[in-house]
């Protein structure tokens, strides 16, 4: 499921699976969509991190930058700790839960799009 990908300073960064997402609608920066029931996405879930617009690959209006596209839009596997994801994610809640706190959803998620 993950890959080390190196960049040319040297650095590495983790690779999530790509997946597309169910929905075909234009996403808000503001929020982290999760698509629970993606068939793409084998032990795990389909994330739409914080992503600007409609990224449909035939877009014509509102269109998502396809770079951030490939960035905010991938496969993550939940975790309780950031010691149950790779090097180069953190183990972020998604969904939470005020009520009670153990029933809240976390996944790796990469670092460079916190």
């Amino acid at each position: 499921m993950l890959e080390d990908a190196s960049q040319d300073d040297g650095a590495v960064s983790v690779v999530l699976e790509s997946c597309t997402p169910s929905a075909a609608i234009n996403f808000d920066a503001q929020e982290v969509y999760l698509d629970t029931s993606n068939t793409e996405c084998i032990d795990s879930s389909c994330i739409v991190f914080h992503l600007d617009g409609n990224p449909a690959e035939n877009c014509t209006q509102d269109c998502a930058d396809p770079i951030e596209v490939s960035k905010r839009i991938f496969c993550a596997p939940r975790c309780d700790d950031s010691s149950d994801c790779a090097n180069g994610l953190e183990c972020l809640t998604i969904l939470q839960n005020a009520s009670s706190p153990s029933l809240s959803v976390r996944y790796c998620i990469p670092s460079s799009v916190i």
